[in-house]
């Protein structure tokens, strides 16, 4: 016969035969700059400490970079068109440079599973409906 009431939380915890280990979220690369680093450190603040692992640093570098030249272009973009000199040209190229930002900052997301669409599937981790839709 077990025991009666509810199962404390010393009895739900779990430590393996090392004790408990501390996982570290990742530094931000010395070749980052500030501004990337502060990125950097934004990014894994809001996710699992060992979310990141070594192999996938590369692409969150280039993520930062590119967040953070999407951010100077919206400025300069921004600088324009209050700007008594307009030029179109100019304006052109700056909002495709920002179109090319965009689609790099979406993409790096997408692979590193961070938009919305992947975190949704990340917490319900249904398996695979066995149903086929035709029977």
């Amino acid at each position: 016969m077990g025991s009666r009431g509810r199962t404390s939380s010393a009895e739900l915890t779990l430590i393996g035969p090392g004790g408990v280990e501390t996982v570290r979220r990742p530094a931000p690369p010395s070749e980052l700059g500030p501004e990337e680093q502060a990125e950097w450190r934004e990014i894994c603040a809001g996710l699992p400490a060992n979310y990141f692992p070594r192999e996938t640093w590369g692409m969150l570098c280039q993520l930062c970079r590119h967040r953070v030249r999407a951010k100077r272009l919206a400025q300069w973009i921004t600088r324009l068109e209050s700007s008594d000199e307009f030029n179109p040209r100019e304006y052109f190229g700056l909002l495709t440079a920002e179109e090319v930002q965009s689609r790099a900052i979406a993409s790096i997301s997408v692979k590193l599973r961070l938009t919305h669409s992947t975190v949704i599937d990340r917490r319900q981790r249904r398996p695979p409906s066995t149903q086929q839709p035709w029977d």
